[in-house]
């Protein structure tokens, strides 16, 4: 038997098999596990951390959504992040005075990979939400403390990040899909042991995953009329995986 394993969100769909081995199926004893690979833990936790960033920007962000950044200039620049993380909180304010209601968005703040020589960090957020109308005008008139970059969301990350200015050479290898908005949004590593570097709105939509056992001779493909973004084989553990956009 197979494990099967589907993510959905949004137009995304994740869904990976591989082969389901019962305990009395394994010939083998794991050795007692003394100590933890700390490089190892800490990669398996980047990835965890965008991954789960992508399914949730699929969930609730769509072409043509807003994704922007909010900066400080020199007058209102921050001492710490719990500083910003006070700002955000007021700009959220303002916005729900503005609009009449709290639009849901997604969230991080960053300031590490931008240190100015003698000035410390360079805090600054980026946030995603969907493009209501007077949406993209109440993010600048709320927010007081510098310059609003926005633009719309795209599929090719490309396109986005000529809207930003951000280097492409950051979004990593691949440009379709919500994985590189994700990882550009998980660039940075925590300032602390346990720090949770990206959040949401309580009225952001979650992910679905669905497990179930398949046969053995089930594999995962890409439907027909569907975009694929990856596809990853492993015949000697039978481990399949495939991603892909549906139609809208």
């Amino acid at each position: 038997m197979k494990q099967l394993v589907v993510h959905q969100a949004g137009r995304l769909r994740k869904v990976t098999a591989w082969r389901y081995r019962a305990r009395h199926e394994t010939d083998s004893v794991r050795a007692p596990k003394r100590r933890e690979s700390c490089a190892a833990l800490v990669f398996a936790n980047e990835k965890l951390k965008y991954q789960k960033l992508e399914l949730m920007l699929a969930a609730n962000i769509d072409i043509g959504d807003i994704v922007a950044v909010l900066t400080y200039d020199d007058k209102h620049l921050p001492g710490s992040r719990r500083d910003v993380v006070e700002d955000l909180h007021s700009w959220r304010r303002k916005l729900k005075s503005i609009l009449g209601y709290s639009p849901r968005m997604l969230w991080c703040i960053e300031g590490s990979h931008s240190d100015h020589v003698n000035k410390g960090k360079r805090y600054h957020v980026h946030c995603c939400m969907p493009a209501a109308a007077g949406v993209a005008d109440a993010i600048c008139t709320a927010w007081r403390k510098g310059i609003v970059l926005h633009t719309p969301f795209e599929l090719d990350a490309r396109k986005w990040a000529r809207g930003l200015g951000v280097d492409t050479r950051d979004l990593g290898s691949e440009v379709m899909g919500y994985e590189p908005l994700a990882r550009y949004m998980c660039k940075e590593h925590p300032e602390y042991n346990g720090q949770r570097t990206w959040s949401y709105t309580r009225g952001c939509i979650k992910p679905d995953t669905d497990k179930t056992l398949v046969d053995d001779d089930y594999t995962v493909v890409t439907p027909k009329g569907c975009t694929q973004l990856q596809e990853a084989k492993a015949s000697s553990v039978g481990y399949e995986f495939v991603k892909f956009l549906v139609p809208e």
